[in-house]
């Protein structure tokens, strides 16, 4: 496959009507993400769109891969880190067992771990594997916060390494992470018209699906319109979430041999037939079975 410039992934001139691959601004994430409104990508298919099949428009939200790095997808890579580091310093089984579930993460565990910490070790050397627990609590503190984290890059390098930390950015930039996120470069067009003003992922397990005529109407309207529109909106629990202020524009189109890359990634997310992992003990034994029988 050809090696793509940056300036090829988007058209930038967007036709008037809905296509799938619309990018648009400003549109909302109904507070599954911390970023109350983010960009998305129109997922809704073309012959729907072309034959007015369709009152609603469905689309991915659209994340800086900055803030996908402090959000809980994340979390998995910080885990292995802390609890890997918890081993070496041979801290007691409360330690690993505030983290069993990340699902449940507050402040008040993070606390209790550093609770631990203090009186199982003491101050006096501290050494790297003490040094990582230490940046792996203080990077679940952050994107505990209810407001959007600044995201802190030393932070993350020093939680996971930083030879780890740039494998993984290798990969979430080339699609090789994970299954349920899709690189997108920035569009570098100006900060005053610019969609996607750094580069992002598109969010593979936040589908969301908006009516198609706020869309026409944020398309048609001038600001101020758009907030009067907004603020006397007789569609309960939709339109109240948009940006009186701030409307929704379709700013570009993702070009047709990218975005079936996209499609095709997504589609295959919600079509496979997955198993249920094993747990951790089961792996473990397997490993000791594998290692005595090599021996």
């Amino acid at each position: 496959m050809s090696n793509t410039p940056l300036g090829k992934y988007y058209e930038t001139l967007p036709t008037a009507t809905h296509q799938t691959g619309d990018i648009w601004s400003e549109l909302p994430t109904f507070g599954l993400i911390k970023n109350p409104y983010l960009p998305g990508i129109v997922i809704t298919p073309a012959c729907d769109l072309a034959n007015n099949k369709v009152e609603t428009i469905s689309f991915l939200p659209i994340l800086p891969v900055n803030s996908y790095l402090y959000s809980p997808s994340f979390w998995p890579e910080i885990r292995g880190s802390l609890l890997s580091a918890a081993d070496q310093l041979q801290l007691p089984a409360t330690f690993r067992n505030l983290f069993r579930d990340f699902s449940r993460i507050d402040t008040d565990s993070i606390n209790c771990a550093k609770d631990i910490i203090t009186q199982t070790l003491s101050d006096r050397h501290p050494n790297p594997a003490r040094l990582r627990c230490s940046a792996c609590l203080q990077y679940l503190i952050k994107t505990l916060s209810p407001s959007v984290t600044t995201p802190s890059h030393q932070n993350l390098s020093d939680a996971i390494g930083q030879k780890l930390f740039d494998s993984h950015l290798t990969k979430i930039v080339t699609n090789s992470y994970r299954n349920d996120i899709h690189f997108l470069p920035c569009d570098n067009q100006d900060l005053s018209w610019s969609t996607i003003t750094s580069h992002a992922l598109v969010l593979f397990r936040y589908p969301l699906t908006i009516p198609m005529a706020i869309l026409d109407m944020a398309h048609s309207s001038t600001p101020e319109e758009w907030e009067s529109y907004i603020n006397h909106a007789t569609m309960p629990n939709t339109a109240a979430l948009f940006n009186p202020l701030s409307r929704p524009v379709k700013g570009l189109t993702l070009r047709g041999e990218f975005l079936h890359d996209l499609l095709t990634r997504f589609t295959c997310l919600y079509t496979r037939i997955g198993s249920p992992d094993l747990t951790y003990n089961a792996i473990q034994k397997i490993l000791k079975d594998l290692r005595e029988k090599a021996i």
